[in-house]
C-alpha cells in the first residue's frame, strides 16, 4: 500500500512538472511572437507609410444606367449629335467605377447600327460599332461588325478587316458566354446537314444495289418457293427493324449493312466517314447542352456580375447560393466580395472575402482583402496581404504602391519596390501596363482588383452538367434499341464489324444488275467494257452474231422494258430526292454534293436565326441574299439533276 502511494505521489509531481513544462513553452512563443509583432510593427512604422484618402464609390449601377436612359432619350428625340458626345460621359463614369462591360448597351448600339448600316449611313454605324467594342471589349460581336464595316468600305485593305475577325475570334473563344450563341448554332447546322446528307446517301446506296441484293437473298431461300414469295420474304427482311419497333438509327445502321458488299472503295470510305460523324454525335450534343445549361446556371450569373453592370440582381440570387453547398461556392464568394467592394460596401466585401478565405487559402482574396485594406488607411493588414498574394501581379503592382507611400530612403526599401514593381510588369504585362497609364482607371486609382479570370469559366463550364439531357434526348429519337450508353461506340464498332465482314460475306453477297438489261449476274473480272453487263448483253454488245435471231430479238425487248422502268424510276426519284440519280448512276460524290447543297437550303429556309443571328452576321435583314442566293443555286442543281435523269 505503501508503494502505491509512492506511486501515486510520483506520478502526480509528473504531471504537475509537465503541466509547468507547458506554461513556460506557451509563454516564451508568445513573447517571442509578440516580439516578432512588435518587430514587424516597428519595421512598418519606420517606413513611414501614409496612405491617402481613397474616395469610396457610393454605387455602380444606378449613374450608369442613368446616363444610359438619358443617350437613350437623345436618340430617340434624334439629337445625334449630343447623344454621340454623352458617349464620353457614360465611358468615364464606367472607368471611375472599374465596370469592365456594359453587354446590354453594347447589344443595343449594335442593332442601332445594323439599322444606321441598313439605311446606308455607314459613318453613324462605324461611330456606334466602335463605341460598342470600347463600351465591351471582351464582347466578340463589335469585333466581328467592325471587320464586315472594314471589308466592305476598305476592300483594298483586307488584312484591317481581318485584325477585327481575329480580336472577336479570340474573345468568342475566351468566354463561354460568347461562344455559347455560335457554337450551338454551329452545331445545329453541322447535325443537320450532315444529317440529312448522309441519310439521302445511304438510301440512294440501297435503292441502287436493291435488285442485286433481293437476287442474293433468294438463292439462301430453300427450293421450291416461288419468286414473288422470295421477292416479298426478302422485303419483309429489308422492313424487319422497323416493324419490330427500332428506331431510325438501327434501321438504318441494317440497311448500310446490307448495302455495303454492293459499294465501291470511294464510297466506302464516305460511309465510314459518315459512321465516324455519328459516333461524335453525343459529345457534341453533351456540350450543346452544357451551353444551354451554362445559361440558366450560377456560372453565368457569377459571369455577368465580375465582367459587367448590367444585372445586379445576380448579386442577391448568388448570395443565397452561397450560404449552401455548391461546388462553385468558393468562386461564388469571391465574385460577391469584389462586387460589394467596387459599390462600397466595405465592410460586407470583407465578410464574403473570409469566409471564401476559410474555403481556400488563395492568393487573390489575400490581394482583394489588401485592398480593403489599402482603402481603410491599414497599412500593415495591407502589407501583410500583399506579401501572402505576392504570386499574382496584382499583389506585386498593390505591393509597390504601397511602398511608394513609404517616407523611408533606405536602400533595401527601395529595391523592394522597384522589384515588385518589374514583377508586376513580367507577370502582368499589358494589363499592368494599361493600369499605369489610366485606361482602366477606376475609382481607387493606385490598387488593382484580381478579378476571376476568364479562363476559370471555362474550367468550371466544362465541370457544368448537360442539365437539358440533350444526348439522351436526341439519342432517344434516333434509337429504340442501343443504350445511351453505348452511344459514342455504336458508329466506331460499326465501321469495324464492316470492314471484317468484308472478305467473309462478300463472298455471299456477289450479285450484280447488269446496267443495260438488268438482270442479275455474279461479279466478273473486269474486262475491256468499263460498264457492268451481263455475259449476254456483253456478247450482244460486242459480237452480234453471238446470239441466235429469237434470243437477239428477246433480249432487245428485255432490255427497252428495263430501260424503260428505269427511266421512269429515276425521274421520279429526281423529282422526290435531288442527287439520288447521280448515286444510282454511280456519281457518288457528285449526288453527295447535291444533298449537302440541298440541307443547306433546307436549314436556311427553316432555322435563318439560328444561322444568320449571330456575331458573324450583320443583321438577318442584310442577308436575305444569303437565303435566295443559296434557294437560286439549289434550284439551278434541281435543274441539272432532273436533265441528268431525263438523259438516258
Amino acid at each position: 500500500m505503501v508503494v502505491n502511494t509512492i506511486k501515486e505521489v510520483g506520478e502526480v509531481r509528473n504531471g504537475v512538472a509537465v503541466r509547468k513544462l507547458w506554461i513556460v513553452l506557451g509563454l516564451l512563443l508568445s513573447v517571442g511572437c509578440g516580439g516578432m509583432a512588435w518587430g514587424q510593427t516597428k519595421k512598418l512604422e519606420s517606413l513611414g507609410i501614409q496612405l491617402p484618402e481613397l474616395r469610396r464609390p457610393s454605387g455602380e449601377v444606378n449613374p450608369i444606367q442613368r446616363r444610359i436612359r438619358e443617350w437613350f432619350r437623345l436618340w430617340r428625340q434624334k439629337r445625334y449629335q449630343s447623344a454621340i458626345s454623352s458617349f464620353k460621359e457614360i465611358h468615364k463614369l464606367q472607368k471611375d467605377l472599374a465596370v469592365n462591360n456594359l453587354f446590354l448597351f453594347s447589344s443595343a448600339l449594335v442593332l442601332q447600327a445594323d439599322e444606321r448600316w441598313n439605311q446606308g449611313n455607314t459613318k453613324q454605324a462605324q461611330q456606334l460599332y466602335q463605341w460598342a467594342q470600347t463600351f465591351s471589349p471582351t464582347y466578340a460581336r463589335p469585333y466581328f461588325r467592325l471587320g464586315w464595316f472594314s471589308l466592305y468600305n476598305q476592300w483594298t485593305k483586307p488584312h484591317i478587316g481581318a485584325i477585327f475577325v481575329w480580336k472577336g475570334v479570340v474573345a468568342t473563344v475566351r468566354s463561354p458566354v460568347e461562344a455559347a450563341a455560335p457554337l450551338v448554332a454551329l452545331a445545329r447546322f453541322l447535325g443537320w446537314l450532315f444529317g440529312i446528307a448522309f441519310l439521302c446517301l445511304w438510301i440512294s446506296l440501297l435503292l441502287r444495289c436493291l435488285r442485286s441484293l433481293l437476287s442474293d437473298l433468294r438463292n439462301m431461300f430453300p427450293q421450291g418457293v416461288t419468286p414473288f414469295q422470295m421477292s416479298l420474304m426478302s422485303l419483309l427482311l429489308l422492313l424487319l427493324p422497323p416493324l419490330m419497333g427500332a428506331g431510325i438509327l438501327e434501321t438504318l445502321l441494317f440497311w448500310i449493312l446490307f448495302s455495303w458488299f454492293y459499294q465501291s472503295n470511294s464510297e466506302r470510305v464516305l460511309t465510314t466517314l459518315g459512321l465516324l460523324l455519328l459516333s461524335g454525335l453525343p459529345f457534341v450534343a453533351g456540350y450543346v447542352g452544357k451551353f444551354v445549361s451554362f445559361a440558366q446556371s450560377p456560372l453565368q450569373q457569377m459571369y455577368t456580375l465580375n465582367q459587367s453592370a448590367d444585372r445586379a440582381q445576380a448579386a442577391p440570387h448568388l448570395a443565397r447560393i452561397a450560404e449552401k453547398k455548391h461546388p462553385y461556392r468558393f468562386e461564388i464568394l469571391s465574385s460577391l466580395g469584389l462586387y460589394y467592394k467596387r459599390i462600397g460596401q466595405l465592410g460586407r466585401s470583407r465578410t464574403y472575402y473570409q469566409r471564401a478565405l476559410k474555403l481556400r487559402s488563395a492568393a487573390s482574396v489575400r490581394v482583394n482583402l489588401g485592398n480593403l485594406d489599402f482603402i481603410e488607411r491599414e497599412p500593415e493588414k495591407a502589407y501583410q496581404h500583399y506579401l501572402k498574394g505576392a504570386s499574382t501581379p496584382e499583389g506585386q503592382f498593390n505591393l509597390s504602391q504601397l511602398l511608394k507611400h513609404s517616407a523611408s530612403t533606405a536602400p533595401n526599401i527601395v529595391q523592394q519596390k522597384v522589384d515588385a514593381s518589374q514583377a508586376a510588369l513580367r507577370s502582368g504585362g499589358a494589363r499592368v501596363e494599361r493600369f499605369e497609364q489610366g485606361q482602366t482607371q477606376q475609382i481607387n486609382r493606385y490598387i488593382m482588383d484580381a478579378e476571376v479570370p476568364l479562363s476559370l469559366y471555362w474550367k468550371l463550364f466544362l465541370q457544368t452538367p448537360d442539365r437539358t439531357r440533350l444526348s439522351e434526348r436526341i439519342w432517344q429519337t434516333l434509337s429504340a434499341w442501343i443504350p445511351i450508353a453505348f452511344a459514342p461506340f455504336t458508329g466506331i464498332a460499326f465501321v469495324v464489324l464492316l470492314w471484317l465482314l468484308l472478305p467473309v460475306l462478300g463472298r455471299v453477297f456477289q450479285g450484280r444488275a447488269c446496267s443495260q438489261c438488268g438482270s442479275v449476274y455474279q461479279r466478273l473480272e473486269a474486262g475491256s467494257n468499263p460498264r457492268t453487263l451481263c455475259s449476254q448483253c456483253r456478247q450482244l454488245d460486242e459480237k452480234k452474231e453471238g446470239l441466235s435471231p429469237a434470243r437477239r430479238v428477246q433480249k432487245e425487248l428485255e432490255i427497252q422494258r428495263y430501260q424503260r422502268l428505269r427511266y421512269y424510276a429515276q425521274v421520279v426519284l429526281a423529282v422526290v430526292m435531288m442527287g439520288s440519280v447521280q448515286v444510282i448512276r454511280n456519281k457518288t460524290w457528285k449526288g453527295f454534293f447535291y444533298f449537302l447543297a440541298l440541307a443547306i437550303t433546307g436549314f436556311l429556309w427553316l432555322f435563318p436565326e439560328a444561322f444568320l443571328s449571330h456575331s458573324l452576321s450583320v443583321g438577318t435583314s442584310r442577308y436575305w441574299w444569303l437565303t435566295i442566293g443559296f434557294t437560286g443555286w439549289t434550284v439551278l442543281l434541281y435543274y441539272f439533276s432532273l436533265r441528268e435523269a431525263l438523259t438516258d
